[in-house]
């Protein structure tokens, strides 16, 4: 008990104290691990997940850092000054949690008054067998409104850096990186991960997976699919350590409806979170923007399921799934009916010329 309880503080009391936990794996986690298992540890995933199930839970940063965020930021709307300050405050957010390979970058968009600049806020883990295979763990960090959008989505932002502390912590590092993304421009047309997606299109092929939360601190019920069923072994055994937060539930509509929509159009396995509908309720609209409307217990449950979900699939022995041909992504359109999303929102002209998607 003693042991198990010195183990825990020497993960959370850095964390509480607004320090950088060290990269060498503190007590209770082991070393650096070896051998088989979804977390490849000595037996399973399980050794490894309930302590950095109970560093999320725990003291943290994530208030403090989703208030910086929502209030001394002056909000995070895209092209604003605010949005620049954002974007300083999330690179150094990253860094503090641990994160060492932290940048931004830029991309720009057309618009009527002429072109404007944006950035991408990107940290890498780097991992220890195969670095250049990577998971991507990602939210937006741009509001559609002025002021304290904690919800839309200060909540997943600050989720995402807190998620990237906890995996920090554990000491250990993954078989493959985990990426960190927080992308801008998401309310002009998902900008930020379209161009995220072109911009880092040559090695497509290595990415594991997306995993994008978006809008909310909502009870987590489990991921969409994104209409691969493919994928739902490697989905089960990475949430299998999660068993005791419940989020055990996948879907596999393909609805587009944020940041996902680049990753799925690319044939990157994307995994969505989804959350329960009465709590999504306050998440629309502006008064969502409050921040005392976020749910901070959910918010860490969410950090613990984002952190080990991530962390598994990074670590797994086999990937989750391939990347698609272009020919499987336009079955996975038309069988999921994305196929009219697009054509309804104007984007489908884009993946017919091949100037967005899989290339031919």
């Amino acid at each position: 008990m003693l042991a198990a309880l010195a183990a825990c503080l020497a993960i959370l009391i850095p964390a509480a104290l607004g320090q950088n936990p060290p990269i060498n794996p503190p007590p209770g986690f082991g070393q650096v691990p070896q051998g088989a298992g979804a977390c490849s540890v000595e037996k399973s995933c399980a050794d490894l997940a309930p302590l950095m199930i109970r560093s999320a839970l725990g003291p943290s940063p994530l208030k403090d850092n989703l208030r910086t965020l929502t209030g001394s930021t002056g909000g995070s709307v895209t092209g604003s000054p605010a949005a620049g300050r954002a974007v300083a405050w999330a690179v150094e957010a990253l860094r503090r949690a641990g994160v060492d390979e932290v940048h931004t970058e830029k991309f720009t968009v057309n618009r009527a008054s002429g072109p404007v600049e944006f950035e991408n806020v990107v940290g890498q883990i780097r991992g220890r067998e195969k670095p250049d295979e990577f998971v991507l763990l990602g939210a937006h960090l741009d509001s559609r409104n002025l002021g304290t959008e904690a919800l839309d989505n200060g909540c997943d932002v600050a989720m995402v850096i807190d998620a990237a502390r906890v995996i920090h912590a554990s000491g250990n590092i993954p078989r493959r990186s985990i990426r960190f993304v927080l992308f801008t421009g998401e309310d002009r047309g998902e900008r930020g991960s379209r161009a995220y997606a072109l911009a880092h299109r040559a090695e497509l092929d290595r990415m594991v997976a997306a995993i994008i939360y978006e809008s909310g601190a909502g009870h987590m019920t489990g991921y969409s699919l994104s209409g691969r069923k493919d994928l739902l072994a490697g989905a089960r055994e990475a949430m299998e350590p999660l068993k005791s937060l419940g989020p055990t539930e996948f879907t596999f509509e393909a609805l587009g409806r944020a940041d996902d929509l680049d990753f799925v159009l690319e044939g990157v396995p994307t995994l969505v979170a989804n959350r329960d509908a009465a709590n999504q309720v306050l998440n629309d609209g502006a008064a969502s923007g409050a921040l005392d409307k976020a749910n901070i217990s959910e918010l860490k449950r969410n950090v613990a399921i984002a952190a080990v979900t991530a962390y598994a699939l990074a670590d797994a022995a086999a990937r989750i799934g391939h990347r698609q041909t272009r020919a499987e992504v336009g079955q996975l359109l038309k069988d999921s009916g994305l196929e009219e999303t697009l054509k309804t929102e104007g984007a489908w002209t884009e993946w017919e010329k091949g100037e967005r998607g899989r290339q031919p």
